[in-house]
């Protein structure tokens, strides 16, 4: 017992404190260590209780730091990436070096001097489904790796598809708003430099989508698949 691991992890104050509220099953739960006016964050996970060997427990501690900023990524639209800093096996420390991470100082403080109302119910079903599901695990990975961007955004729905779920055939949105938004994305006099092709190809959409209008519009979709699994696994017994 006396061995041990736990491993530390750094970031922006807003995103560790979410954590910290959010994350509390065995196998990856954050935990606020209070040192007067200082902070410290630690995982403990059963999936590491045993280990011994610092590259195992690295191996674990990098997919619990992905399994936490996939979540993260979603919920929260002042996303700062979490990482981890150093793992402790008794009283033995092996730190990482890792850049300088910004650090707002009240954790309060979001949007409009006051803490963003989160959907606690949703994080959990996404938690769930991250972890039994391999297709929401690789969408909400998909969409915290590799950022909000037309082609990106435009890729999650591709995805999407492969997965045997169209979002017009899922009447999850119209076929008029995934033309808005597919014309957004595709077309360069609209999206700019952020556009999946070099040139137009065609005239653009009627009703062009901002980046910001896309990425609301993914994410409605996202919701509504991550609830559709979710639904599944409860009508199994499995949620």
């Amino acid at each position: 017992m006396s061995n041990m691991a736990s491993i530390r992890i750094v970031g922006d104050i807003l995103s560790l404190n979410w954590a910290e509220r959010n994350f509390n099953e065995s196998d990856c739960n954050v935990c606020k260590e209070e040192h007067g006016n200082f902070s410290d964050f630690w995982i403990h996970s059963d999936k590491i209780e045993n280990l011994e060997d610092i590259h195992n427990i690295k191996e674990v501690a990098s997919e619990l730091i992905e399994y936490i900023n996939s979540i993260l990524y979603f919920e929260k639209e002042n996303y700062s990436t979490i990482k981890y800093d150093n793992i402790k096996i008794g009283n033995t420390i092996y730190s990482e070096v890792n850049e300088c991470l910004g650090v707002q100082e009240d954790c309060f403080i979001i949007e409009n001097n006051k803490e963003k109302e989160l959907n606690s119910a949703q994080t959990e079903k996404m938690k769930i489904c991250y972890r039994i599901d391999s297709r929401a695990k690789e969408i909400l990975r998909l969409y915290q790796k590799k950022g909000i961007d037309f082609v990106n955004l435009y890729r999650i729905c591709d995805k999407l598809k492969s997965f045997q779920m169209d979002p017009v055939k899922k009447k999850w949105v119209t076929a008029q708003k995934y033309s808005d938004f597919t014309n957004s994305a595709n077309n360069p006099l609209v999206s700019g430099d952020e556009a999946r092709h070099g040139k137009s190809m065609g005239q653009p959409p009627k009703n062009p989508m901002t980046i910001q209008e896309a990425k609301q519009f993914i994410d409605g979709i996202i919701i509504q698949f991550i609830d559709e699994i979710y639904n599944f696994l409860s009508s199994q017994g499995k949620e």
